[in-house]
């Protein structure tokens, strides 16, 4: 059933969470997803544009404070 793995350590996962009852870590392709590398690759622009969402999370916060 598992030959086509060769992952083992997904294997253990999957192994474990049936002896939890856990049904969706059973799922190797599921598991697959959230523990393979993924490859981000972040533009300069992406990066001012996120950098200027997180400065206006961090002045509402501070508008919040001193609102109370």
């Amino acid at each position: 059933m598992y030959e086509r793995y060769t992952d083992i350590e997904l294997l253990k996962i999957s192994q474990n969470a049936r002896n939890y009852g856990l049904e969706f870590g059973e799922n190797i392709a599921l598991l697959e997803l959230f523990f393979k590398a993924k490859n981000f690759e972040i533009q300069g622009y992406d990066l001012e544009k996120i950098a200027q969402i997180f400065n206006s999370l961090e002045n509402i916060k501070e508008k919040f404070q001193l609102s109370k």
